[in-house]
């Protein structure tokens, strides 16, 4: 499915007493003046730490202001440098900066239009004995730049805050790690100053859900289902996927997509197949086979106009398509407690067995 980065649960760990820790709280950053300081006794840079890594995920109803920043902080409160993540008329944009404020990347990062009400999630690496800086947006590939000036971080502290810098971002953002080395994620992170945050909605209950065009389901989680909207993603607002399918009657080399539900106990109820003829002189070919738990089969072929459905042990009927579209529609609901299947073709119920 989508990839993203895995969230770290929120702990309690006990000292003296209870600890509510930080990490993985969804903040919401209320007005450009928001803010928040967190600290950890796991953000020190010892000797022979080579590697800061920064990861957020965050969902901005705006299209300007500071996402995040991670101060590095030598002893004293001198400034090493300054990490930031912010947004420019919708655009990410992440750069690094020396003592005095000035850029110390090559090329600073800020081709990504990242769309408002949609979360997002971004891991940002320094490695100062490479001298680069990398990160990963979403679930895409790492983009690399080089840091133009030496940076020595040996015995600072890092500083993550969220929002801030005088015009902050509004939104939610959660801060799901901040890891020194290759060291244990962070612990007892605690907030050491603040202004104008609260508690972002719980995405889990579908009167919080966005799902665009799309309907919410409230299953385990709330859940987007985009039938119908002809988008795809969480959210149902990727445009849908499309794929070229070869009509091979060598078996040895079948051209198909394979779809596994995610567990046994997953119910199909409805499938839905959109699709137009590539070549004119060509317009046959099997468009769903399906084996089902009893051995039996699901088939699903048409030759010219004419098509048939094989449902198991349910039987089998013939279908015509509409010859004036060029796009055409297949619609097969599945009724499991009546035991029944109706079939949809171009918009006409054609058939209930």
């Amino acid at each position: 499915m989508w990839a993203g980065l895995a969230a770290i649960p929120v702990l309690f760990i006990v000292r003296v007493v209870a600890v509510d820790d930080f990490i993985a709280r969804r903040v919401f950053l209320k007005t450009p003046a928001s803010y928040v300081n967190l600290s950890s006794e796991a953000w020190k840079v010892h000797e022979g730490d080579t590697e800061v890594t920064l990861a957020v995920r965050f969902q901005p109803n705006t299209k300007v202001g500071q996402v995040f920043s991670l101060r590095v902080l030598a002893p004293h409160g001198v400034k090493v440098a300054k990490l930031v993540g912010s947004l420019q008329s919708g655009y990410l944009q992440v750069d690094l900066f020396n003592t005095n404020n000035t850029s110390i990347l090559n090329k600073p990062f800020s081709t990504h239009f990242l769309e408002q009400n949609e979360e997002h999630s971004l891991a940002v690496r320094i490695n100062t004995k490479d001298n680069t800086l990398s990160y990963r947006l979403e679930s895409t590939s790492d983009h690399v730049c080089e840091i133009t000036e030496k940076i020595d971080m040996q015995g600072a502290e890092l500083v993550p805050t969220l929002g801030g810098g005088g015009n902050s971002m509004i939104g939610c953002v959660t801060l799901v790690t901040v890891q020194v080395g290759a060291v244990s994620p962070p612990y007892e992170v605690i907030p050491i100053s603040w202004n104008e945050i609260g508690e972002c909605r719980n995405d889990d209950d579908c009167a919080h859900r966005d799902c665009n065009k799309g309907t919410c389901l409230q299953l385990e989680v709330a859940t987007c289902d985009c039938y119908g909207t002809q988008k795809t993603g969480p959210n149902c607002r990727y445009p849908a996927r499309s794929v070229f399918i070869l009509n091979n009657d060598d078996e040895s080399q079948p051209s198909n997509i394979r779809y596994t539900p995610w567990s046994v106990d997953q119910m199909i109820t409805r499938i839905t197949i959109d699709f137009k003829f590539a070549e004119l002189d060509n317009k046959q070919g099997v468009l769903l086979h399906s084996v089902l738990d009893d051995g039996s089969v699901v088939k699903l072929y048409v030759v010219e106009r004419n098509g048939n459905l094989l449902f198991g042990s349910l039987g089998h009927v013939n279908f015509t398509l509409d010859s004036t579209v060029e796009y055409h529609s297949i619609f097969i609901g599945i009724h499991r407690a009546s035991r029944f299947i109706d079939l949809t073709v171009d918009g006409k119920t054609q058939v209930i067995f």
